[in-house]
């Protein structure tokens, strides 16, 4: 089990006579103490940590440093924070930032000056909203914006966070950071233009948003969390159109911000219907509106607490509690409150994972001989590289890799390109040979660069993208990975490859597209590669037909990852279909495939509530791997 815990709005008052928020604190601290035992936790904070009266944000870091050290965190990894409207720095430099709009009191002539020569808070919503053609001008008021965030940034590296990147306005940014190779979490500054006063004037960075910039590294096996200061409807109207898009392809599974001190009744308020045209498959998402995190005896409008999310990985579901504190009651209290809708963070299971990786590996060998193959007989080694070869075998890794050195090896590039190659090659070997780690995957990446490089200018050695897709896939760098198979498909389509390695190589980027939650683009390549197989299939089906089942479980995978469950179990159907034809004449090279499907199938059949069917499936899948465990239990 996962806690998530989630607070808003803090406004610690370090001036009043706060007794409410200090038994208010001492039974959360209490609380967190208690869920230290619990496996594993995550504290997230959606903005508004001071009052301005404590702008130097010191209240909120003692309190935050207490708090994780009771839920016993590491800082760096379990806390993630966002900014809201306090949050911009002094009550001066908020009426600066927000230009004098209405709601504050009427502007001094400095104030006039300075709205004078900046945009003023309607035009800049009215220029963000519409303005699509001037790039540089979008980035100049974004980044003019963001320089109001400057105390913020400061305060949240001081807890810890962003060590390593030099970027002093990131943390006020739009970006995203992994918890724990287990969930992304889309950080959403959306307090640039509007002060939370009135709705639907509020703005994100919508272009960084929607960019892939921020995914990159990312792994797409991991649902993901979208957090905002103000209510997802408090948005403006095109910013929240253009956000559903990216929490569609992104696989967001629940919004979670602040602002309004309330508890949200508005059942239409809700939720965030993702797509009302896809129909009843796709589901809503949560708009969880945290309320305030910090009782206060002087404020007899909020509501006080927090929210709980309990996240159980085996069955994907997230149970939703309130803890509301009772600040007006004789003894104040915690009261739990748990009528609120559950949700789903599903990931892909085990099964799906195997298939496609499995996929990806035989299709890159493949390929990769078949290129090799049209590269030509390999040429003799150099007398340097079988020097090196000479060294490794009887144990001087060290000498070996010196003969290898790049400078030696530029010397000698003139005399032959692939033979370059191929010493590149041999030190990449021996370095592996020494473990990957922090010191050696720098060097092996730079020997495939250059290696690359040298494949690409003169087009020969091509089959070592290949082994560099590879071992980027490996390490989860995908969008490099992505850029070799572009290349590689760009050039099977120049060289007009036969028509099942541009197949090979679609269903190949499809695979790494999926992983970096572009998910149009990846089953444009699945679709792609699946009218290929199956137009090679109806010629030769002996051939093709175990790809046109493969492809069809990929996009069955990708559809069931975006909730469009009919068309993935259309696909999962035909792949079985296929699977069981061809298991019946040779039941050792398929019945495992079969197997593999059947649980993928059940899984859907079973999200979907169609228990029967889902366990008929899984019992034929137990099984197929009882007796393939009686032959080969390693396996």
């Amino acid at each position: 089990m996962i806690t998530i815990f989630h607070l808003s709005d803090l406004h610690i008052d370090p001036k009043a006579d706060n007794h409410q928020w200090e038994r208010m604190k001492k039974e959360l601290l209490d609380i967190a103490r208690e869920q230290s035992n619990e496996q594993q936790r995550i504290l997230i904070v959606t903005g508004d940590f001071h009052n301005y009266a404590d702008a130097d944000y010191q209240k909120a870091y003692d309190f935050l440093i207490e708090l994780t050290d009771a839920l016993g965190l590491e800082r760096k990894e379990d806390l993630f924070v966002i900014p809201g409207n306090h949050d911009v720095g002094s009550e001066e430099a908020v009426k600066r930032h927000f230009s004098g709009e209405r709601g504050w009191k009427t502007p001094s002539s400095a104030e006039r000056k300075w709205n004078e020569k900046n945009t003023r808070q309607r035009e800049v919503v009215a220029w963000l909203k519409t303005n699509s053609s001037d790039d540089s001008l979008y980035k100049t008021e974004i980044e003019k914006r963001l320089e109001a965030y400057q105390p913020y940034c400061k305060f949240v590296r001081s807890l810890g966070l962003y060590e390593g990147i030099d970027d002093e306005l990131y943390p006020a940014r739009v970006h995203v950071r992994c918890w724990r190779s287990r969930l992304n979490i889309l950080h959403l500054n959306t307090t640039l233009v509007a002060a939370g006063e009135d709705e639907r004037s509020e703005q994100v960075d919508i272009k960084s948003a929607e960019g892939d910039a921020i995914w990159q590294g990312r792994n797409r096996r991991f649902p993901a969390l979208a957090l905002g200061h103000n209510s997802f409807f408090d948005l403006n109207e095109a910013h929240q159109n253009r956000l559903k898009s990216v929490f569609r392809d992104k696989s967001v599974c629940a919004y979670l911000c602040g602002d309004a001190h309330k508890v949200e009744e508005d059942p239409n308020r809700q939720r965030i219907d993702l797509n009302p045209n896809r129909g009843a498959t796709e589901h809503p998402i949560l708009n969880v509106v945290g309320i305030k995190g910090a009782a206060s005896a002087a404020d007899a409008f909020s509501d006080f607490g927090l929210y709980v999310h309990q996240w159980d990985e085996d069955t994907d579901r997230v149970r939703l509690k309130l803890y509301r504190w009772l600040s007006k009651a004789a003894q104040p209290h915690f009261r739990i409150e748990d009528e609120h809708d559950d949700y789903y963070m599903p990931r892909p299971k085990p099964d799906e994972l195997r298939e496609e990786n499995r996929a990806m590996r035989n299709e890159l060998e493949r390929l990769r001989e078949a290129l090799k193959e049209k590269d030509g007989a390999p040429l003799p080694e150099t007398d340097c590289a079988q020097k090196a070869r000479v060294l490794w075998s009887e144990g001087e890794t060290d000498a070996a890799l010196a003969l290898l050195s790049r400078d030696r090896r530029k010397e000698r590039m003139s005399e032959d390109v692939r033979r370059s190659i191929s010493e590149s090659l041999l030190q990449i070997d021996i370095l592996k040979s020494k473990g990957l780690n922090r010191e050696t995957i720098p060097e092996i990446r730079a020997c495939y660069e250059e290696c690359v490089a040298l494949a690409k200018a003169h087009r020969v050695g091509v089959y070592v993208l290949y082994d560099y897709a590879a071992f980027l896939y490996n390490l989860n760098d995908y969008p490099p990975a992505i850029e070799a198979a572009r290349w590689l498909l760009d050039y099977a389509r120049q060289e007009r490859a036969p028509e099942e390695n541009q197949a090979a190589l679609e269903n190949l980027l499809g695979v790494l597209l999926k992983n970096t939650n572009r998910m149009a683009e990846a089953e444009e390549q699945y679709r792609e590669a699946l009218d290929a197989y199956r137009r090679l299939a109806k010629t030769n089906p002996a051939a093709y037909e175990p790809d046109v089942a493969m492809t069809c479980n990929n996009l069955g995978n990708l559809l069931k990852n975006t909730n469009r469950m009919a068309e993935a179990e259309e696909q999962y159907r035909e792949a079985l279909t296929i699977r069981r034809r061809l298991a019946e004449t040779n039941p050792a090279a398929y019945e495992a495939d079969v197997a593999l499907t059947c649980n993928n199938l059940a899984n859907l059949l079973s999200d979907t509530n169609r228990m029967d069917e889902a366990e008929e499936l899984y019992r034929e899948a137990l099984t197929i791997r009882r007796r393939l465990a009686e032959t080969n239990p390693a396996a």
